[in-house]
């Protein structure tokens, strides 16, 4: 598992360069637990005060391929997003994967 610097290092310009077109200025990457209690990457991004809504697909794959180059270099943790405007008002839903837990057969 990379450092938080590390995976700040890989993530971040990720995130630049699939958002900032759509007005994010800042990525600020912290860690935390999923709610499986498994390793995870939060990544609060931070857009300017009158940048529009973004959009849930830009989102999506702006988070897919920042987890892409973490596993690149075996960090396998899940990114969740948190994007908001500068002022701090929600721009968009929280942003996670589902639950990775196994299903149970039916027998």
């Amino acid at each position: 598992m990379l450092s938080l610097l590390q995976a700040g290092d890989l993530v971040s310009p990720v995130f630049m360069r699939f958002l900032a077109p759509y007005g994010l200025e800042t990525v600020i990457l912290g860690e935390d637990l999923d709610h499986d209690a498994l390793p995870v990457l939060r990544a609060k991004l931070l857009f300017k005060l009158r940048a529009s809504k973004p959009n849930g697909r830009n989102l999506l794959d702006a988070m897919l391929e920042a987890e892409v180059a973490l596993r690149a270099e075996g960090d396998e943790r899940d990114i969740l997003i948190q994007p908001v405007y500068a002022d701090g008002e929600p721009a968009e839903d929280e942003i996670a994967r589902p639950s990775r837990q196994k299903k149970s057969s039916s027998s």
